[in-house]
């Protein structure tokens, strides 16, 4: 019995160990919306939508820190090279957006 208890403290051990060692944590590097705003952060979102308005009239967002972005399938290479910190989309290109680059972006926040 007491084999049987040694064994499995040992296996959850170990495996605790290699997952803290090879799976790299992920932290965000956005905390909230007011950290976008005190940061001067360039957010992109799509310029023909409610969202533009509503990031510049309701969440105080200056405008020259919003970047319209054409497509949805713009937003990795706008995030990869550093032009936008976040992107505020709306659901249904939300859920496309994400289930594409899921391995790489979370979703934080709904409007």
């Amino acid at each position: 019995m007491w084999l049987f208890v040694v064994f499995v403290v040992t296996s959850s051990y170990t495996a605790n160990l290699t997952s803290m060692l090879t799976v790299p944590r992920l932290e965000p590097t956005v905390i909230d919306i007011e950290f976008l705003r005190r940061t001067n952060a360039i957010v992109g979102c799509d310029g023909d939508s409610y969202v533009k308005h509503y990031l510049v009239n309701v969440l105080q967002f200056k405008e020259h820190n919003i970047k319209v972005v054409g497509s949805q399938y713009n937003y990795p290479g706008e995030f990869e090279s550093g032009n936008i910190t976040a992107a505020f989309l709306e659901p249904p290109h939300e859920k496309i957006f994400l289930t594409e680059n899921c391995n790489k972006d979370t979703l934080w926040a709904n409007l």
